[in-house]
Protein backbone atom coordinates (compact mmCIF):
# COMPACT_ATOMS: atom_id res chain seq x y z
CA UNK A 1 0.00 0.00 0.00
CA UNK A 2 1.14 3.76 -0.92
CA UNK A 3 0.91 6.00 1.70
CA UNK A 4 1.21 9.76 0.76
CA UNK A 5 2.98 11.64 3.25
CA UNK A 6 2.21 15.85 2.99
CA UNK A 7 4.99 18.04 3.62
CA UNK A 8 4.37 21.57 4.58
CA UNK A 9 6.93 24.46 4.88
CA UNK A 10 7.88 24.88 8.29
CA UNK A 11 6.17 28.22 9.84
CA UNK A 12 9.05 30.90 9.01
CA UNK A 13 8.82 30.08 5.31
CA UNK A 14 5.01 30.75 4.78
CA UNK A 15 3.41 34.13 3.46
CA UNK A 16 1.93 36.32 5.99
CA UNK A 17 -1.71 36.60 4.73
CA UNK A 18 -2.23 39.79 4.96
CA UNK A 19 -5.31 41.81 4.20
CA UNK A 20 -3.75 43.79 1.67
CA UNK A 21 -1.92 40.57 0.25
CA UNK A 22 -5.14 38.96 -0.03
CA UNK A 23 -7.03 41.64 -1.80
CA UNK A 24 -4.28 42.28 -4.14
CA UNK A 25 -3.76 38.28 -5.09
CA UNK A 26 -7.55 37.22 -4.66
CA UNK A 27 -9.60 39.88 -6.20
CA UNK A 28 -7.24 41.92 -7.96
CA UNK A 29 -5.45 39.78 -9.40
CA UNK A 30 -8.55 37.26 -9.64
CA UNK A 31 -6.15 34.49 -8.35
CA UNK A 32 -8.06 31.46 -6.10
CA UNK A 33 -7.43 30.50 -2.47
CA UNK A 34 -5.69 27.49 -4.23
CA UNK A 35 -3.47 29.26 -6.18
CA UNK A 36 -2.35 31.76 -3.01
CA UNK A 37 -1.98 28.18 -0.83
CA UNK A 38 0.61 26.60 -3.17
CA UNK A 39 2.39 30.24 -3.22
CA UNK A 40 2.20 31.06 0.55
CA UNK A 41 2.72 27.98 2.17
CA UNK A 42 -0.72 27.73 3.73
CA UNK A 43 -3.76 25.20 3.11
CA UNK A 44 -6.68 26.59 0.73
CA UNK A 45 -9.00 26.30 3.57
CA UNK A 46 -6.72 28.11 5.72
CA UNK A 47 -6.48 30.86 3.07
CA UNK A 48 -10.40 31.19 2.33
CA UNK A 49 -10.54 31.20 6.25
CA UNK A 50 -8.61 34.44 6.34
CA UNK A 51 -10.21 35.80 3.36
CA UNK A 52 -13.73 35.36 5.35
CA UNK A 53 -11.50 36.85 8.49
CA UNK A 54 -10.46 40.43 6.20
CA UNK A 55 -14.28 40.37 4.72
CA UNK A 56 -13.49 39.43 1.48
CA UNK A 57 -16.01 37.90 -0.41
CA UNK A 58 -15.11 34.05 -1.09
CA UNK A 59 -16.14 33.58 -4.62
CA UNK A 60 -18.16 30.28 -5.38
CA UNK A 61 -15.77 27.41 -6.52
CA UNK A 62 -18.05 27.09 -10.01
CA UNK A 63 -17.52 30.57 -11.07
CA UNK A 64 -15.57 30.60 -14.49
CA UNK A 65 -11.92 32.53 -13.58
CA UNK A 66 -12.90 34.34 -16.49
CA UNK A 67 -15.76 36.29 -14.99
CA UNK A 68 -13.83 39.27 -13.59
CA UNK A 69 -16.97 40.59 -11.53
CA UNK A 70 -19.79 38.94 -9.16
CA UNK A 71 -21.97 40.79 -11.13
CA UNK A 72 -21.62 39.01 -14.32
CA UNK A 73 -22.88 36.42 -13.05
CA UNK A 74 -26.37 36.56 -14.38
CA UNK A 75 -29.58 34.20 -13.92
CA UNK A 76 -30.38 32.70 -17.23
CA UNK A 77 -32.30 35.39 -19.13
CA UNK A 78 -36.24 34.28 -18.99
Amino acid sequence: MVRTVWVSKPNAARLELTAALLTNHYVVQRWTAQQIAAKSGWSSQYVRDRLREYGIAVRPTDVPRGLRDIDQIASPAG
